[in-house]
């Protein structure tokens, strides 16, 4: 590392070349970039070039290095135009059909991007370049750096600072980290710097961003706590996802234009800052997942005091245990009459707890997760306005009563349930001929009303938190 430290302050002190650029952006530049060699190769690589050069000794004093600062001066260069008049579109196809047919082949339509495809469409036709790279380069993955791949934070940054269009591609950033990362240290190492540039830099065109890192938010200094809330203020970004770790109620201050939230890590409780503030997050979407022992997340985002505002939540989406559902009824008070549908995912029924729907006005669709024919029958039953129900949904377990379910909808159907459309029961194997003749001589009323459906879906539907797609 001493060596390394002083190569690239020896080689920062003279004044930089232009770096070279591929016609097609792409991540694996050709050329080496003499202002900063490890560009063009692994850290280890660059080490082993220099470790036997007698101008780098052991012995001399390892100078800091401000990866944020060097960045910031570096002059950047244009990517290939596609606009140019020397590349105008010769397929006898639109655009967009073209760019379709692209995302559905290599990125969108596959398990896994095939990056490696679009890497070769955008350097063999140049035709292809600009709508290859949008593809390329839609999201950002930063991870952490290990022994056989260089620093990926190091790696986006020196990508973004010589070739800023790059940013105007990106739609995703997705940051992981498995507790090698985030070094929670002052002053910042290498990979915090290169993060803090990437995630001051801003993007235009940011739809969503997914963090993942197993470390309270307070632990991060304040710089890149900074770089952080920076990013969250962009007015496009519109979906966040947080995995893991901690984070406080006071944070969602920074989501004040978001749309979908998705929750799945520890949220602490409010602090009276955040009742003081004007700014507050107002989704439309909220997705939870709590699995604490004690419904902590529930409890705290809910709570009086936090910056989350309910008031414009059309979807709701709930993970945790049975147990914790009598915390719902705090959440629903808050939005009666925007939400309108609703899915309740219980993980565990032991010790189950019952929750009231009476105070939403306005429910249309309705998704459970069951194991109990009674507990749905109850739940049912405290319908502010089953006139509104349109859709109801059930993955029930293999040995579920289903005639609890069915007295509910027995008793005058038509005038009770007018907007009812379909009962759908969904299975993640298909039902054999006599369980589902079971299943029909039990739910006589939705049958004889001809709204039961029994339907096979993805095992990873049930999960319900699927990425979405993204232009």
């Amino acid at each position: 590392m001493k060596r390394l430290s002083k190569l690239f302050s020896r080689t920062n002190s003279t004044e930089p070349s232009k770096p070279v650029a591929s016609s097609s952006g792409s991540q694996f530049i050709q050329k080496p970039l003499p202002a900063l060699p490890s560009i063009s190769s692994s850290t280890e690589i660059v080490v082993k070039d220099y470790q036997d050069s007698d101008d780098i000794s052991d012995s001399e004093s390892e100078e800091d290095l401000d990866y944020y600062a060097y960045f910031k001066q570096s002059k950047p260069q244009s990517l290939f135009s596609a606009k140019s008049r020397a590349v105008q579109w010769s397929l006898p196809l639109p655009q967009d059909i073209i760019f379709e047919m692209l995302d559905s082949y290599f990125y969108y339509g596959i398990h896994k991007p095939d990056l490696r495809t679009l890497f070769a469409l955008a350097r063999t036709a140049r035709c292809l370049t600009f709508y290859c790279r949008s593809l390329i380069y839609r999201s950002i993955n930063i991870g952490y750096r290990t022994k056989t791949r260089r620093s990926l934070p190091l790696h986006y940054a020196e990508l973004i600072c010589y070739c800023p269009e790059v940013a105007e591609f990106v739609r995703t950033i997705r940051i992981e980290d498995t507790g090698k990362l985030f070094h929670c240290s002052v002053p910042l190492p290498e990979d915090e710097q290169c993060l803090s540039y990437i995630l001051r830099h801003g993007y235009p065109n940011i739809r969503r961003m997914e963090l993942s890192f197993p470390i309270m938010w307070i632990l991060l200094p304040t710089t890149l706590q900074d770089a952080f809330q920076t990013c969250f203020r962009s007015p496009t970004l519109c979906e966040i996802s947080i995995t893991r770790g901690r984070i406080p109620a006071s944070l969602f201050q920074s989501f004040i234009f978001l749309e979908d939230l998705d929750i799945r890590c520890l949220v602490s409780y409010p602090d009276d800052t955040a009742a003081s503030t004007h700014d507050t997050c107002a989704p439309r979407i909220l997705r939870i997942i709590d699995f604490t022992d004690e419904g902590e997340t529930l409890e705290n985002l809910f709570h009086d005091n936090t910056a989350l505002s309910f008031e414009n939540i059309e979807d709701c989406r709930i993970h945790t245990s049975a147990k914790f559902f009598h915390l719902l009824g705090r959440g629903f008070k808050k939005m009666p009459t925007s939400l309108v549908a609703l899915t309740l995912h219980a993980a565990s029924w032991k010790g189950a707890t019952r929750v009231s729907l009476s105070q939403l006005r306005h429910l249309r669709a309705l998704t459970l997760r069951l194991t109990s024919g009674e507990w749905t029958e109850e739940l049912l039953a405290t319908l502010h306005s089953p006139s509104t129900l349109e859709t109801l949904s059930i993955f029930p377990a293999y040995d579920i009563n289903y005639r609890p379910i069915d007295r509910i909808f027995a008793v005058a159907f038509e005038a009770t349930w007018p907007r009812l459309q379909s009962v759908c029961l969904q299975f993640t194997t298909q039902p054999g001929v006599a369980e589902e003749e079971l299943i029909r001589r039990e739910l006589p009323s939705l049958d004889k009303a001809n709204v039961l459906r029994i339907v096979v879906v993805d095992p990873d539907f049930l999960v319900y938190l699927r990425r979405p797609r993204l232009r």
